[in-house]
């Protein structure tokens, strides 16, 4: 067992792309026990209204960025970010420290505690090439077609939006092939749990046999 303190080296990140199921497997994860932490509720905590974060954005895109009780307007805010990369990656460079400031702040108040290894849901892992920080890394899967269904009854979007969003993202075939391990979350509840459940014993077994060196 260690402390989260010792650095990145128990962390595994579960990624993937958009609407491919991330939060679900961290929800079951959570289910079992483990430490999960995610960084899109960091970035939602980082444009919380009235906060420095949704100010800074504000300033840089304007007021119609917000809604009428001074939330971030989301769907506005995508339509901004994914119709112009120099525009995302001024969004991002306002958000990401915040939210890389939050997990420090996570882990720091979990400092005490021991865990056997832990988690952290992250969305951009390969698009900001932070996998190279990391010696296990999940990947969340599923056909292209059922992201594109899951996208469209979540969030109500139109296609030529879903599909200007993955288009943003790396390839899940790439993102699959730098994995330790791949979750498919094209199944029942039932069959993904179980899958959680033996590549969660594959870990334990992983990290048994790496710290026995």
């Amino acid at each position: 067992m260690t402390d989260l303190n010792q650095g990145q080296e128990r962390c595994i990140p579960i990624t993937g792309g958009i609407a491919c199921g991330k939060s679900t497997v961290g929800s079951f994860i959570k289910e079992m026990g483990y430490l999960v932490l995610d960084a899109d509720s960091f970035a939602q905590e980082a444009l919380q209204p009235k906060s420095t974060g949704l100010k800074s954005v504000a300033d840089i895109f304007g007021e119609t960025i917000l809604t009428a009780d001074g939330k971030l307007h989301r769907k506005k805010a995508a339509d901004i970010i994914f119709n112009d990369m120099n525009k995302k990656k001024i969004f991002e460079n306002i958000v990401h420290p915040i939210i890389n400031r939050l997990l420090s702040e996570a882990i720091n108040r979990h400092k005490e505690k021991t865990y056997p290894f832990w988690f952290y849901e992250i969305p951009l892992l390969f698009e900001k090439k932070l996998h190279l920080e990391y010696q296990r890394i999940w990947v969340v899967d599923c056909p292209s077609h059922i992201q594109v269904t899951r996208i469209t009854n979540r969030d109500n979007r139109e296609l030529t939006m879903i599909e200007r969003i993955i288009a943003n993202q790396i390839p899940q075939d790439e993102k699959k092939s730098l994995a330790s391990t791949v979750i498919d979350t094209n199944c029942s509840k039932i069959e993904l749990k179980q899958r959680i459940v033996s590549a969660i014993a594959l870990e334990k077994d992983y990290f048994r046999k790496f710290y026995a060196k």
